[in-house]
């Protein structure tokens, strides 16, 4: 890595948090928003790794709190599969500076993580797991909205984007366009062969569902369909 961005990343994690000196740092490469880095850092004879982020320029710290408070009310109830936020010496899990020589803006939203060990095996371009791991995909996905149950989103943490329940109507094209570029991928396979399950799901809680006509587009794409 540049010889400047380790140092920035020296003095971030030495001045905002009590684990000792870094020792070693690298950029994780794959990412397609923020910059990652594993960081290790050196205390009483042994070393520790951690995942450290640089948020995306155009990231909203509202949004960014948002996503702590989720995490750490997930990790208080049992969700474990999500990296705890390491807070700073001062109790914040986010740390700003100014921004580093490759990074516009008017300043930069640093997180730090515990590193996660593992493997990962699906990717957008890697879809074809097992029945067993799709399985068990769906049950950390269920554990995960169980785990969220109860979240209150404290002050000074928002979402931006809209709630779920507005995007419903959207998925009309969304769907259509997915069934049009779908492979022979295991994923696709499963999609193509649920498109329309799906969809009539999903008008089920759409407040107009009850209009016959609403229900065209859940064939009808399938006609133009890969």
């Amino acid at each position: 890595m540049d010889g400047l961005i380790v140092e920035n990343i020296r003095r971030l994690m030495e001045d905002n948090y009590g684990l000792g000196k870094l020792t070693r740092s690298k950029e994780i490469m794959g990412g397609c928003c923020n910059k990652s880095y594993a960081v290790w850092m050196s205390v009483d004879h042994g070393a520790r790794r951690y995942f450290l982020r640089l948020y995306n320029p155009n990231a909203i710290e509202k949004e960014i709190r948002f996503e702590h408070a989720l995490v750490n009310h997930l990790r208080a109830n049992g969700f474990t599969l999500a990296a705890a936020v390491v807070p700073s010496i001062n109790g914040e899990t986010l740390v700003l500076t100014p921004p580093p020589a490759d990074h516009p803006g008017a300043q930069a939203f640093w997180a730090l993580f515990e590193f996660l060990e593992g493997e990962n095996k699906y990717s957008w371009t890697e879809t074809n797991l097992t029945d067993n791991e799709f399985i068990s995909a769906a049950g950390i996905l269920a554990h995960l909205h169980d785990c969220a149950h109860g979240f209150r989103k404290p002050p000074g943490a928002e979402r931006a984007q809209p709630r779920i329940m507005a995007y419903l109507p959207t998925f009309k094209n969304t769907f259509m366009t997915f069934l049009r570029q779908a492979v022979d991928r295991r994923c696709d396979r499963l999609f193509k062969e649920n498109y329309t399950a799906i969809c009539k799901a999903c008008l089920l809680y759409t407040s107009d569902a009850a209009d016959d006509d609403r229900i065209v587009w859940v064939g009808g794409g399938g006609g133009g369909g890969g």
